[in-house]
């Protein structure tokens, strides 16, 4: 069963982004926004290396020419500490020694300024793809629940739950549309597909997942629907 396209698990990533250009910082996190999770922007390699510990990116996007810590150094410690993160490089600077030093690093993408907000949106498919192939696309919950968006499995506290089919499904709609309530009927729809659903068996769905989980992270909205836990 295929969850999500990664066009479509964009919207789940976490996103650092260095730049040290107030402008253009501004205005690439703007866009950044629309894309992913979350973004974090930085103005220098320095500050970024500080905050990766903290924030945990799934991608991290960086550009080459910066004070403290430029861009190259900066990836070469993030390579030290961690081999297979996506990183999406963008300058407006084409020097030959860096692009010798980038491929060495496994740079995801290259983009050159002015960014077009089409190729950022196609480097962070292809940082999707990446993360895919890696079987490192979780969607964190709550500070103790993770879907494996690869393994289709709920991860509590670390330990890895199997799920029916019908909770696999229940779980893919609400991961889906994790900013909003499901309705019962876009549930009955997917879920059920086609089939008749019952209050009682939506119920019983969700407070198996729960007990599986031993978390109560899908809450249900009175005569409206169900939702994750924000």
């Amino acid at each position: 069963m295929e969850l999500l396209s990664s066009a479509s698990i964009v919207k789940y990533i976490k996103v650092l982004f260095v730049e040290d250009e107030d402008k253009t910082r501004e205005y690439i996190e703007y866009t950044l926004k629309y894309f992913v999770r979350e973004v974090m922007s930085v103005s220098n390699g320095a500050e970024a290396m500080e905050s990766i510990e903290k924030f945990m990116p799934d991608v991290i996007i960086t550009d080459l020419k910066m004070p403290k810590l430029n861009g190259v150094d900066f990836i070469k410690r993030v390579r030290s500490l961690n081999r297979s993160i996506p990183i999406i490089v963008i300058t407006g600077y084409t020097d030959k020694s860096d692009l010798i030093d980038l491929v060495n690093l496994q740079i995801t993408s290259y983009l050159h300024k002015p960014i077009d907000s089409k190729e950022l949106f196609s480097a962070l498919v292809e940082a999707t793809q990446s993360l895919e192939n890696q079987g490192k696309l979780h969607l964190k919950i709550t500070n103790n629940i993770i879907f494996d968006i690869n393994n289709l499995k709920l991860i509590s506290s670390g330990k890895k739950i199997t799920l029916t089919h019908k909770e696999i499904k229940l779980m893919i709609l609400l991961v889906n549309n994790a900013n909003r309530i499901v309705t019962y009927k876009e549930i009955e729809s997917f879920v059920w597909d086609g089939s008749i659903m019952t209050n009682g068996a939506l119920k019983t769905l969700v407070n198996s997942i729960s007990v599986k989980a031993k978390s109560k992270f899908i809450v249900n909205l009175s005569q409206v629907g169900y939702k994750l836990i924000s």
